[in-house]
């Protein structure tokens, strides 16, 4: 005879459920998360091992005793595995990038800790940017440049911006650009 789990805890007939029942039930339900949801090869058995033996021996003082060997455990290891990653690895930035839409044109170079935009209207290219730069980004960092102020003042089309702030996203390197009072996002691509 097999013991109940709880008297309240009907089955669809209205008889109670009982501790082989709930493992069984328990073998369905595990073997359906397995087949849709990813798991290690580890906790995947621990979960079957779980689930067969209190299939197989309906005693309800398993379900607690396993339950605390197994299910611990196991949750803690998920919890472990879907916590996001502390840092990855940087992209290296040095080389050309360049951005072109209609008759302009920026085309900038990482290279030294330094960068170097320049900007083509039309037929006329000059220097818009020159600062410090950093040579690797982690996707989604922003990069602040210090200007080389003496090298701007020289140029037609310099920035008078003492600082820039650059992203890295998506591969792309962003920064604001702002003429007559319009920003405009500009995403430099290798």
């Amino acid at each position: 005879m097999t013991t109940p789990i709880a008297s309240t805890t009907p089955s669809p007939a209205g008889a109670p459920m009982t501790a082989r029942t709930a493992g069984l039930v328990g073998l369905i339900v595990i073997g359906f998360l397995l087949a849709v949801i990813p798991v290690t090869a580890g906790i995947a058995w621990m979960l079957l091992v779980l689930a067969a033996i209190l299939g197989i021996t309906g005693r309800t003082r398993d379900i607690k005793r396993l339950t605390a060997v197994f299910l611990v455990p196991i949750a803690l290891v998920l919890a472990g595995c879907t916590a996001a990653p502390s840092s990855t690895e940087p992209t290296d930035l040095t080389g050309k990038w360049s951005y072109s839409k209609d008759t302009v044109q920026f085309e900038a170079e990482v290279k030294g800790g330094d960068i170097e935009v320049y900007l083509t209207l039309d037929d006329t290219k000059g220097l818009y940017w020159s600062g410090t730069f950093e040579n690797e980004a982690v996707d989604g960092q922003e990069i602040s440049s210090d200007a080389d102020t003496a090298a701007l003042d020289e140029s037609l089309y310099g920035s008078t911006a003492e600082s820039k702030d650059f992203t890295f996203t998506n591969g792309e390197l962003h920064f604001d650009f702002t003429i007559m009072g319009t920003d405009t996002d500009i995403s430099l691509r290798r």
